[in-house]
């Protein structure tokens, strides 16, 4: 029989309470990755936008504690929005809340001379978001006064204007929206000044306008100047049926006045030595020339004016005497009195000069033959009044002092003994000699070093047999230092009973004493009289080559060369034998 029973009611239950569970553990794991996902995208976008902050701090030049928005990226073309608003205010949605995050804030701030910047997650500032339009439409210059009073432009380029240290006053005009609007609006510092075009005339100048002269106008704006600032004018038009259209403008003040410290590279200096002068003026406009006086009258007639940019060096010859440092920034800032003195009595312009020396055993010529041969730098010329460290070694730029010379002395810096052979070519040695003022003196010599004796080669070929005459052929070469103008062999033959020839002697005039090759001696004699077994022995006591090494053997064995066989003596001939009868 089929079974057909189904499902319990107990079995159905928890068949859906098991799905339910699986159900509610796969949303929640979804979830979390969810979640963890939009995490990692938020905290990538917030690198993103903190690091296009610090961008734009460096190049706008911004040394002060400064707050701007994320909108204020997005107009300057740091960082790109995602969409824009209804309103036209551009959107950088949060991954995780799904808010626009333009209005939040990033403060700028700066440790151990490196800009370093903070995103406010929880501080949002839509006016000024809405502050960091820039509206090309909207054109903004600025006026202040040079020293004398004469008005300069200070508008500089884009949106920011030249530091100054005086007041100023930014005119606005705008083809496209002056005769629309109603009003402008001058938010700065937190403050906002508003005139309607019916109450006051337009400014069509080009230069500085005083204070009350300013409020005449409803396109000019009069700023007193401060100590240090860094800060934005924000210009509003007010358009009716179109709303507003703004443009923000930088403006900076620089009223303190840079600092200067003198860098002394060395205790002496020569007439020719740069003087470096480090001028700072802290977070202000930054420096811009520095002014050498003899006395502490500015308008000193030997005045001498220098560029500096955070360090600047003089470059005229510094006589001895006292000098007084005046400081000026970019904002025009000259320092009332001088900020440091400075005095040259330690002037030196000796030029060294230097020579090399070998110690050890010398040969002929400039060759040495014997090891250790040590090599020195010393200063020719007695010393100047700073003195003269001075040394030798094997590489032109290894410049190494063993030696000083005080002044109107002379000294020798010794260089590491050569204990081995060299090359034909020789080692060339450097003399290095620098004053403590840094003049500089340097020669070169070359180290021509032979320890190698010169060689005899013969032709050493026996005959099994006797004969009357041999051939033998005598050189003698030298590798290294070459040969002397004068070159002798001597030789005898020892016969085997201990009776000898005669010394025979092979002299050569060599045509190029000290070049290294081989001279042919010519051949040993064999006398007529040679009969029996001998041997040919050499004296070459006498012979060295040019740097004076003597030879000590031949073909690098010895002084003794044979047996060689020679029959000089004719045979007898006895025809009758003692008869008579014979013939």
């Amino acid at each position: 029989m089929k079974n057909n029973r189904g499902f319990t009611l107990v079995e159905l239950l928890a068949v859906i309470v098991l799905i339910a569970v699986l159900a509610v553990v796969g949303i929640a794991t979804y979830r979390g990755v969810t979640e963890s996902s939009k995490n990692k995208a938020l905290e990538a976008k917030i690198t993103q936008i903190t690091s296009a902050a610090e961008k734009w701090a460096r190049e706008n030049n911004i040394t002060s504690r400064t707050t701007i928005s994320v909108n204020n990226l997005v107009v300057e073309g740091y960082i790109t929005a995602d969409d824009v608003d209804p309103s036209g205010l551009a959107m950088m949605k949060n991954p995780v809340t799904e808010e626009n995050m333009i209005c939040n804030t990033i403060d700028l701030f700066f440790t151990n001379g490196e800009v370093k910047s903070k995103y406010n997650s929880n501080v949002q500032n839509c006016k000024l978001a809405n502050q960091s339009v820039v509206d090309s439409k909207i054109i903004i210059s600025a006026y202040s006064k040079d020293r004398n009073g004469n008005s300069i432009n200070v508008s500089g380029t884009g949106s920011i204007a030249k530091w100054t240290n005086q007041d100023l006053v930014i005119v606005v005009d705008s083809t496209d929206y002056d005769s629309k609007a109603t009003s402008i609006s001058f938010d700065f510092e937190g403050n906002t000044t508003t005139k309607n075009k019916s109450d006051y005339q337009k400014y069509t100048g080009n230069s500085f306008v005083n204070a009350s002269d300013s409020e005449k106008y409803y396109n000019v704006f009069y700023i007193k100047s401060e100590l240090i600032l860094n800060s934005k004018v924000v210009v509003t038009y007010d358009i009716p049926g179109e709303g507003t259209k703004s443009r923000a403008y930088t403006i900076r003040f620089d009223k303190e006045e840079a600092t200067a410290t003198l860098k002394a590279n060395s205790e002496w200096i020569t007439s020719e030595t740069p003087i470096t002068i480090l001028v700072d003026d802290g977070k202000g406009s930054g420096p811009s020339k520095f002014y050498t006086t003899t006395t502490t009258n500015f308008n000193d007639p030997k005045r001498k004016e220098y560029l500096a940019d955070y360090k600047g060096t003089t470059t005229d010859n510094m006589e001895v005497g006292k000098y007084y440092i005046w400081t000026e920034d970019k904002a025009g800032n000259r320092s009332s009195t001088y900020k440091i003195i400075f005095e040259v009595n330690n002037v030196d312009d000796f030029v060294p000069d230097c020579e090399v020396l070998f110690h050890g055993t010398k040969g002929g010529g400039h060759w040495y033959k014997e090891t250790p041969v040590t090599p020195g730098g010393k200063n020719i010329k007695p010393a100047g009044v700073s003195g003269v460290n001075v040394g030798v070694s094997d590489n032109p730029n290894n410049k190494t002092y063993t030696a000083f010379a005080a002044y109107n002395t002379t000294s020798e810096g010794l260089g590491t003994p050569r204990t081995t052979n060299t090359t034909r070519a020789g080692q060339t040695y450097y003399c290095h000699a620098k004053t403590l003022a840094g003049n500089y003196g340097t020669a070169s010599q070359t180290l021509w070093l032979d320890m190698t004796p010169p060689t005899v080669n013969i032709d050493i070929t026996t005959d099994p047999i006797y004969t009357k005459r041999k051939t033998i052929s005598i050189s003698v070469s030298d590798a290294l230092s070459g040969l002397p103008d004068e070159v002798t062999v001597r030789y005898r033959w020892v016969r085997s009973d201990g009776q000898s020839s005669n010394w025979f002697s092979n002299t050569i005039i060599n045509s190029d004493p000290g070049v290294n090759g081989t001279i042919d001696m010519g051949f040993a004699h064999v006398p007529h009289d040679l009969t029996g077994t001998y041997n040919l022995e050499f004296d070459i006591s006498n012979l060295t080559d040019y740097a004076g090494n003597h030879a000590v053997n031949v073909n690098g064995t010895g002084l003794v060369f044979g047996p060689y066989k020679f029959d000089n003596t004719a045979p007898v001939c006895d025809g009758n034998n003692g008869k008579t009868n014979w013939t």
